[in-house]
């Protein structure tokens, strides 16, 4: 699963700042059923998805 992020500008900056501060914010892309999740999480580790429910 790959993270993507959107960069705001940080709030309270003044508008006319040449290089303002940028913030990240995740952009979700979907979601996945917990079960689906522990049989990824069990793939990447030695857990087996029965240990981690």
């Amino acid at each position: 699963m790959a993270i993507y992020y959107d960069f705001r500008k940080k709030p309270g900056q003044q508008p006319d700042e040449e290089n303002p501060v940028m913030t990240p914010r995740v952009v979700s892309s979907g979601t996945c059923k917990a079960e689906e999740l522990y049989e990824i999480v069990g793939h990447g580790t030695t857990f087996q998805p029965g240990e981690l429910e």
